[in-house]
């Protein structure tokens, strides 16, 4: 379940049954609802009174994440060529599609200009605006492995590692903390 609720006046204006809301903003609230096991639907709910405004296709195995401010970024691996997209969150239409490879991949928005996402051989950041890559570390560029990131926040990338005594990287342009 999820709720539109008012902060300034504390008061609940909406409820609406099933959606997964990743995004609030740009007056829409987005997520997925879940409709069959495994199998979601990318779903748009007015912020202000909690009607849908718009419903797409039954993705299996779909993940969403906010990308920046009015953008979401909605992935599924039956979805084709066009399987992985930045989406504008008014109108459902894609701003950009994201590079090949990286369907299985979470992503984090850092709240700048990048979606920093990871896997286990990889941290990859990406253009919100052109869905284009800024940079990649991976496994085995020189003495480097990637890291699991706890955080990211306006180009800084901050991750764990067994040993506690961090150390620099600088993957241009975005440089951050390992």
């Amino acid at each position: 379940m999820s709720y539109g609720i008012d902060t300034a006046s504390r008061a609940l204006r909406w409820t609406q049954p099933g959606p997964e809301v990743v995004q609030a903003g740009a007056g829409m609230a987005v997520g997925l609802l879940h409709v069959e096991p495994l199998t979601s639907v990318p779903l748009g709910v007015d912020l202000a009174t909690g009607t849908e405004k718009w419903r797409g296709e039954k993705t299996y195995a779909a993940i969403m994440n906010g990308a920046g401010p009015g953008t979401v970024r909605a992935a599924g691996p039956q979805v084709g060529d066009k399987g992985d997209q930045l989406l504008d969150v008014i109108s459902r239409t894609p701003r950009a599609t994201m590079p090949p490879g990286m369907r299985a991949m979470s992503c984090s928005y850092d709240r700048g200009q990048a979606l920093v996402c990871t896997h286990g051989f990889a941290v990859v950041a990406v253009d919100t605006a052109r869905g284009t890559l800024l940079w990649v570390l991976k496994d085995g560029d020189g003495d480097r492995k990637p890291q699991a990131v706890t955080a990211v926040w306006h180009g800084r990338v901050r991750t764990c590692r067994p040993s506690p005594k961090p150390r620099r990287f600088s993957p241009t342009p975005s440089p951050g903390w390992c």
